[in-house]
């Protein structure tokens, strides 16, 4: 700072304030709006101001005689020069809110947005009003959130006209990173926003792509009830986490967003990386996934990280958020997954300060949360991360010992969800949660167990303590039926794979009864809410054809998990998973996690376990898959030979039947086998024996279906209904009811896209009205249009209708039957 009034002396000079450094007659003559000579002098010397001791010095010697314009730029200067020095000096916003001179400015900035200031002093005007909230928000000064609550409702003593685009950004932005939430000012600023995007538009006389994410950012903070953030400048990431249940009862308009997403689709080019990433991540924290935005954004993506020099532009937590909001949307734009995977994964050579050459990697500037991040959005999108995973997880090495729970938590469940154990890792993750377990709660807690218990790591002390951990935890923790699920998955897979002898258990992870009790409770809700798929009764119709006995849906004991398809016989139980495509990784097909775990605890309750895959299955032509089923019936148990001797030959040739037992051929069948791995397990007896299987109750029948519309349990995919209404099984109208989900679940890779309301489009579950086909002499009638026509004749027919022709002869009479019933 400058000697004490040293800025007292040049307005002096100017002939502005007298010796007792108040305001002279030529001082107070107005030359500008409100502004008096004085007023205008003291804003000349700040406006010149390039480093905080000349600020400081001037408020010091002109602080009393300054009016609303001189704070507003005083603020708005020590801002800028905050916001210039801060990376280098990352305490220089503290030491700067605290400083004795600063704290004099605010108050002179209170006592005129009160009105208390002499003569025409006290009006802010819009440009003061935005300048000073702005100033307040670059400096981090969340201790003067009354004052800038006092000058927000000020904001709206003007109409939206009177701003510029940028001072309505800057409200709102301030707002925001000040955690102030002022909805009178904000909706009347939102508002506003949308006029001038439609008068005025994008570019030098309206809004800048910077202003946009801006607004957008800060409204995802204050509808979240974040508070205290630094701003998007540190990467946008939350400070704080608040409870759904506890955020405040404001959101933007619709308007506001959708006004948003419109331009910014416009002009996605022009975003720096910065501004691109905390765009995505506010309309994320918002939970709104505008098509329009989300498509334009990905491939903008896509195209910069083409060239290396503008993918080096995002700073690691951009990319992280980035790569998170489209996590959160399940918008997997495999185009996009790739390049996220080739950047992250990148290295590249540099000099170092001696010339030296010097290898970096792109993980190397990621944070411990930016790293947790990355591998939870891939785990959540269902997307495994080949070339990624090995240095991402050395990448995790290094970081391990500063990621808070959360982030420990987020990561191993990223590893259980792809089924990848990190190897040496692992080591360093039992070590760390077991000097943080007291630290764990909640979701962080149940998750990281579960994920322990998936990647076979419950033999270590990290999981007996987080078991201790929620047993004391658990009377007053308000854990939600999920996490029983995952403790009851986690403790049961430890009892049952740990076990020296059949019905000895762990002592030391025992859950007490009353846990139990609750977790049961919780784990049988889940498993009532069964979903039947068009994959689920094709494969039913296929062991129904190939004459073998099943049960769908079928609940094992104690209600503990349901069956896709269960073949029993006496103590031989036999479980067929039906594996859809939310079972496996969307890009390479290989089984996650939860599906590994939910086989590993069918085998451990005695069940032999059959994978159907939906990637295999959808492979094969139709007239395939008798045979495809019968291989691995046979690769379980080879006494089904002599019930799969007796298929007709329009299913089984007798060239296949040959074959039985021996190794498959043709891609899709290897391809097949190499999907069991080892989780079938070949049963014993003759291939020539009469096997257990040769008698009960056959197929997927007109009776069979009216069982399980009995079940209220059950709800139909939307194609699972179609394909009935398809073949004839039933009809729209009528008495009884499917409960049919209308959303397309069975695709992955559907979107989570949303109106600018937040509302999911297409999405409901509601129960339709059906009449269930009579089956009566229609076994009958299909043998006898079968014997009367040819197969190419029944193939005409089909096509003639418009129904599919592939299938045998009995197949396509059967289809053409129905469909005339429903005519």
């Amino acid at each position: 700072m400058l000697e004490p009034g040293y800025f007292l002396r040049i307005l002096q000079d100017l002939g502005a304030v007298d010796d007792m450094a108040q305001p002279t007659e030529q001082g107070l003559q107005h030359c500008v709006g409100q502004s008096t000579f004085m007023n205008v002098c003291i804003n000349k010397l700040l406006a010149h101001c390039t480093d905080l001791g000349t600020i400081f010095s001037i408020v010091r010697d002109a602080g009393h005689l300054m009016d609303s314009i001189n704070t507003s730029t005083a603020v708005h200067r020590l801002g800028k020069v905050v916001r210039r020095l801060r990376d280098k000096d990352a305490g220089l916003p503290k030491r700067v809110v605290q400083d004795e001179q600063y704290r004099r400015l605010v108050a002179r900035v209170q006592k005129l947005a009160e009105g208390q200031g002499e003569g025409g002093t006290a009006r802010y005007r819009p440009r003061g009003l935005a300048n000073t909230l702005w100033g307040l928000a670059a400096l981090g000064d969340v201790g003067s959130s009354d004052l800038a609550l006092t000058l927000a409702l000020r904001v709206c003593d003007f109409y939206h006209t009177e701003y510029r685009p940028q001072e309505l950004s800057n409200v709102v932005w301030a707002l925001g990173t000040l955690g102030v939430l002022c909805a009178p000012t904000l909706d009347t600023v939102l508002a506003g926003v949308v006029s001038q995007l439609k008068e005025r538009g994008m570019g030098s006389d309206g809004f800048i792509p910077q202003a946009l994410s801006n607004m957008v950012w800060a409204c995802a903070h204050l509808r979240n009830g974040t508070r205290g953030c630094s701003g998007p400048t540190s990467g946008g990431g939350p400070p704080t986490t608040v409870a759904k249940d506890s955020r405040p009862d404001w959101t933007p308009s619709p308007q506001f967003l959708k006004a948003v997403a419109s331009a910014a689709t416009t002009c996605m080019p022009d975003f720096q990386s910065q501004s691109l990433a905390n765009l995505l991540w506010g309309y994320c924290k918002l939970d709104v996934y505008p098509e329009e935005l989300f498509k334009a954004a990905a491939a903008e993506l896509v195209e910069r990280f083409r060239t290396p020099d503008l993918a080096r532009q995002f700073r690691a937590q951009e990319l992280s958020n980035s790569l998170y909001a489209f996590a959160q949307g399940n918008i997997i734009h495999e185009d996009l997954l790739n390049a996220f995977e080739r950047e992250l994964s990148a290295s590249w050579v540099e000099l170092d300060s001696a010339g030296r050459e010097t290898r970096r990697n792109r993980l190397d500037d990621f944070t411990s949360q930016a790293l947790a991040n990355s591998l939870w959005s891939f785990a959540n999108l269902r997307w495994y991360p080949v070339r990624l995973l090995e240095v991402i997880t050395r990448a995790v090495g290094r970081k391990l010992h500063s990621m808070s729970p959360q982030e420990i938590s987020n990561s191993i469940w990223a590893y259980a969800k792809f089924a990848y154990h990190p190897g040496p890792v692992m080591v360093q993750y039992q070590a760390e949660i077991g000097k943080r377990v007291d630290k764990f709660d909640g979701q962080s807690l149940t998750t990281t167990l579960w994920a322990l218990a998936a990647l076979s790591s419950t033999h270590c002390d990290a999981f007996k303590q987080l078991v201790e951990r929620f047993v004391e935890l658990e009377p007053d923790g308000n854990f939600q039926d999920v996490q029983y699920n995952q403790v009851l998955q986690a403790v049961l897979l430890a009892q049952f794979e740990m076990q020296r002898r059949p019905g000895e258990f762990r002592e030391e992870i025992n859950l007490p009864d009353r846990i139990v009790d609750r977790a049961l409770a919780a784990w049988r809700q889940q498993q009532q809410a069964v979903k039947l798929s068009a994959f689920h009764l094709e494969v039913s119709a296929a062991l129904a054809q190939l004459g073998v006995p099943f049960e769908v849906e079928y609940k094992t004991e104690h209600s503990l998990l349901s069956v896709d398809i269960a073949i029993i016989d006496g103590d031989r139980k036999i479980a067929i998973e039906v594996d859809g495509p939310f079972h496996f990784a969307v890009n390479t097909n290989s089984p996650l996690g939860q599906t590994m775990i939910r086989r590993r605890l069918l085998r451990a309750c005695g069940w032999i376990v059959i994978s159907v895959p939906c990637h295999t299955w959808y492979r094969l032509p139709i007239e395939r898959r008798p045979e495809y089923v019968s291989r691995l019936l046979m690769r379980a148990d080879s006494s089904f030979h002599s019930l799969l001797m007796r298929v007709p030959e329009d299913l089984l040739s007798t060239e296949f039947k040959k074959g039985l037992g021996q190794p498959a051929d043709g891609d899709a069948f290897d391809a097949a086998v190499e999907e069991q791995g080892n989780e079938a397990r070949p049963g014993e007896g003759s291939a020539a024996a009469a096997g257990p299987w040769s008698s009960g109750r056959v197929g997927f029948t007109p009776e069979h279906l009216k069982e399980l519309l009995k079940r209220r349990d059950i709800t139909f995919t939307k194609s699972a209904f179609d394909k009935l209404v398809d073949q004839g099984w039933v009809k729209p109208g009528g008495e009884s009811q499917f409960r049919v989900d209308e959303v397309d679940s069975e695709n992955p890779l559907r979107p989570r896209y949303t109106d600018y309301a937040g509302n999911v489009l297409m999405e409901t579950n509601e129960p339709f009205n059906v009449s269930l086909q009579p089956a009566v002499q229609l076994a009958g009638r299909v043998q006898q249009l079968a014997a009367q026509l040819s197969l190419k004749q029944l193939q005409n027919l089909c096509a003639k209708k418009g129904l599919s022709t592939s299938g045998t002869k009995a197949q396509l009479a059967e289809r053409l039957l129905r469909h005339s019933a429903n005519e």
